[in-house]
């Protein structure tokens, strides 16, 4: 299926280098897996497990990473790779490969031993899965897995003195952690072989000073984009795993703030899970090639519930950006209809006509759930009308009229209605039929940059592509009276006449 990407020691002969490829894994939440090539923590947004607390948006940043040491006898080989102040941890010295499979696989090998690490998140929950395969060992051998925890909202960093607020517990294979001053972080985390030790009480000189943190790890590409870049990780415990000589080992560890059983998962059935679902997906392209395959499989990454409505939207973007109106519309017609995911593109319909306030759409949704959208956009409800006609063109099956005339139509009336009467962010109509919109420091168009009091690419008036998607916007409306006129004729006189009405507005409004 042309899913499959390979990348050697060519491509990170230097830290440096090597940060600078990164990859991706989504769970359809508005949560992420995210990381690069080598290991190394690069961004303050990213780590293994980025958790949706609200869905698609309430989002912190769980477990940064796990890191692995091999000791053989009297070798030890750390494969942890990260940037500190002044010094580095190589560990990318022993990394032989990286592979993408729609999952992505570490290659490590320390003289005899080899040792495999997939990644994987399971779909439509806040749980990642960490599996290894360890092969080669000619002696007795204990891996020691120690994970990262972040444990904070992605756009902040923790410092020495926030790490105290940690508090982690063990129960069998289980690890509880949790924050004594944000009760909404409770995390699980699993081992499927081996016990914990806890690193404080390992002698002063194997463990980090506050025996509990790694601390002042240095994000390199954030400092290089003018953020402060300085964090550090609570790690309570190792995960320590016997491997018998000639002997293949496979184990997996689990982290999760989902509320369910996590012993009862099992990590390997995570990675299938998530790669079999990926293949289904790319499965209903009817276009096979290369191009089309990979566009299929990227396109999976941006559709995402939202808990607000109980149904779908569409991210700008990773890592931070939320669902914009605009960008939705916009990008439904690839990423929905093209890859024929005709539900996902009704179920996004409906989530921004739910939202729909003076005949605006939403322009974009904040990070929390807790504030209000922003409609300060001119164009996205323009928009909006483009999509729903690609939906009809690629559809075309009699239930699919019937959801837009029954629960899209009327917001579409809505729309039309207060941009020819006049509505927020001064939109309204003109005697010459153009629309204009925006005052003062109203940023409403997709240049809408605005710092302070100044609006950078001030639009006021009537821009000529706004006024493109108006004319489109009459002509899509003008489109659906016609085809729905008999329709309403069977409906009785009053909807005939209605729709008739409608008919004429958009006739009288088309320049």
């Amino acid at each position: 299926m042309h899913t499959k990407y390979t990348l050697g020691k060519s491509n990170w002969r230097t830290l440096e280098q090597g940060y600078e490829r990164e990859w991706l894994l989504t769970n359809g939440l508005g949560g992420f897996s995210g990381g690069t090539v080598i290991g190394d923590t690069a961004r303050i947004h990213t780590g293994y497990l980025v958790a949706s607390l609200n869905p698609p948006v309430n989002r912190v940043n769980i477990l940064s990473k796990v890191q692995e040491t091999v000791t053989c006898g009297e070798r030890t080989f750390d494969l942890a790779c990260q940037q500190f102040v002044g010094e580095e941890k190589a560990g990318y010295r022993y990394l032989e490969q990286f592979k993408v499979d729609i999952v992505p696989t570490y290659c490590y090998q320390t003289d005899e031993i080899s040792i495999e690490k997939t990644i994987a998140m399971e779909y439509g929950k806040n749980t990642v899965a960490v599996c290894y395969t360890v092969t080669g060992a000619t002696e007795p051998t204990t891996i020691t897995v120690t994970p990262l925890f972040a444990m904070r909202p992605i756009d902040r960093v923790n410092s020495p003195e926030s790490i105290r607020q940690f508090r982690s517990s063990v129960y069998g294979r289980t690890m509880l952690v949790s924050r004594a001053d944000d009760t909404s972080f409770n995390v699980k985390f699993y081992i499927s072989e081996g016990e914990f030790s806890d690193r404080s009480l390992l002698p002063t000189s194997m463990a980090n000073p506050t025996f509990i943190a790694e601390e002042n790890q240095l994000l390199a590409i954030d400092s290089r984009n003018g953020f402060g870049g300085l964090d550090t990780q609570y790690t309570p415990y190792d995960a320590v795993i016997r491997v018998n000589p000639n002997e293949t080992r496979k184990f997996y560890v689990i982290c999760s703030t989902e509320d369910e059983d996590i012993t009862a998962k099992n990590g390997f059935a995570i990675v299938r899970g998530y790669t079999e679902r990926m293949y289904e997906m790319i499965r209903r392209n009817p276009n096979r090639d290369i191009f089309s395959t990979h566009l299929t499989w990227a396109a999976d990454a941006f559709i995402v519930d939202r808990k607000s409505t109980g149904l779908k939207t569409i991210l700008a973007g990773f890592p931070w950006f939320t669902d914009w109106g605009r960008d939705t519309m916009i990008a439904m017609t690839g990423l929905t209809l093209c890859t024929r995911r005709f539900d996902d593109c009704e179920k996004i319909l409906k989530s921004f006509a739910m939202y729909e306030k003076n005949g605006l759409i939403p322009n974009v949704f904040p990070a929390s759930a807790e504030d209000e959208p922003m409609y300060n956009t001119m164009d996205a409800s323009l928009w909006y009308f483009y999509a729903v006609e690609r939906y009809l063109h690629y559809t075309g099956k009699e239930e699919n009229d019937e959801f837009i005339k029954n629960e899209i139509f009327p917001v579409l009336k809505n729309i039309i209605y207060a941009y020819e009467h006049g509505t927020d962010f001064s939109i309204g109509m003109d005697a010459d039929g153009l629309v204009h919109g925006g005052s003062e420091k109203d940023q409403i168009t997709w240049m809408d940059v605005r710092v302070g009091d100044w609006v950078v690419t001030p639009r006021h008036g009537k821009p000529v592509e706004i006024n493109a998607l108006w004319y489109n916007a009459l002509k899509v409306m003008e489109m659906l009276c016609e085809k729905w006129l008999a329709l309403y004729r069977a409906g009785g006189k009053g909807q005939e006449i209605l729709c008739a009405e409608i008919l004429e507005r958009g006739r009288r409004l088309s320049l």
